[in-house]
Order: C-alpha cells, then structure tokens, then sequence
C-alpha cells in the first residue's frame, strides 16, 4: 500500500453501503468485512459494494464464496477480483459477464447473452436491403449460441454445402463455425419441404 493511498474508515464503509447488521454479518463471513480499524482502500470499496449488489439481488452467502473461489483462479494475481470483474446474478447462479457473454466463473461454462438492440439492427437491415444477415457471435461462444438458439427452435436443417453471404460492404464471406439453418415458431413442416433439398433436416423435439 503506497504512503499517500487514501483509506475509508469502517464507519463510512457502513454508511456509504448502508449495512445492516444482518449484510454486515454476511460480508463478514465472506471475508469482505473486517472492521478492525485499518480501513479500506478505493477498489475494497468497490468489492464490497458487488457483494453487496449481489446480496441484494438474492444471491446467499454461500453463491457468493463459491463464485469467488472461481473468480481467485481467473485472477489468481488479483488482490480484490470483485473489483475488477462484473458479476451477476442469473437464476440461481452468479455468473462473470463480459461483452455479450456471461459464463460460470467455477466451470467457465459460457451461457448465451442475446444481445437485443444488435439483432433488431440486423433484422432492420435485412428487410431494408434484402440481404441474409448470419449472426456471428464471438468465436469462443459459438457453441453456446447455437446449443441455446437450437432449444428453442422447432426445426433445423445442416446445409450440406456452405451457405455464401454478403457482408455490409457486398464482400462475399462465410462464418468460420460450421453452419445451420433453425427454424422458430409453428411453420416447421414448410420448413421442411423448403429446406430438405438443401441437407439434413429434421425436427426438435423438446422435453416437457
């Protein structure tokens, strides 16, 4: 710790995150939370202040030290790893999100993130210059994408050969991740006969 580094009192640590006892005794218990006079630096704020987002937002203490177990080993030369990381609550996990992509910090399984606005720009365009648009999401989370879009879906067909497309210059172009074609919603038989001479289609039967 340098000679100049400022700290905040325990006083107005609880002040500023507005602790009750009963989150104190959470933070406490997670390690976070010493109150032992020494004080905090800015970024031990910072992590207090995630915890205690996270704790807010349902997350149970013992969520939290298991997501912070993983998140020591992908910072591992990292004094304060909540500081330097977005953590969120998702269902009953709390997941690192990172861009569009959010993944388990213990396993770094990746779970999709649909990025919303981007595909409502993408199908705006589609319509306005009657291009196909292929969704390329970032190479590492290609499976992610496709395993979550393909439990929704109601029909899929693989191409057997690779589907060209144009990109927003007119350049021809091909995702690098092999490629499929999901079909969504109730028109899955027209799906089908459009799309049997192009490969292997078939439908997607979903567990109750």
């Amino acid at each position: 710790m340098g000679a100049n580094e400022w700290l905040i009192t325990d006083r107005e640590v609880v002040r500023l995150l507005r602790l009750t006892p009963r989150r104190s005794a959470q933070l406490k218990r997670l390690g976070l939370l010493k109150l032992d006079g020494t004080g905090y630096r800015f970024r031990e704020l910072v992590g207090l202040r995630v915890a205690t987002d996270l704790l807010d937002s349902g997350a149970t203490v013992r969520q939290i030290r298991q997501a912070l177990v993983g998140v020591k080993r992908l910072l591992p030369e990292s004094e304060i790893p909540l500081a330097e990381i977005r953590l969120v609550l998702d269902g009953r996990k709390i997941l690192v999100e990172s861009d569009r992509v959010r993944f388990d910090p213990r396993t770094r399984q990746i779970v999709m993130v649909l990025d919303v606005e981007g595909l409502a720009a993408d199908a705006r365009a589609t319509l306005a210059r009657g291009l196909v648009r292929p969704l390329v999401p970032p190479a590492e989370a290609a499976e992610a994408w496709f395993q979550r879009a393909a439990d929704c879906a109601s029909a899929i067909c693989f191409p057997d050969e690779r589907v060209k497309f144009i990109d927003d210059e007119g350049n021809p172009g091909a995702p690098l991740q092999g490629q499929a074609v999901l079909c969504f919603g109730t028109i899955s038989d027209t799906f089908l006969a459009e799309f049997r001479s192009f490969g292997f289609c078939a439908l997607v039967k979903h567990g109750n």
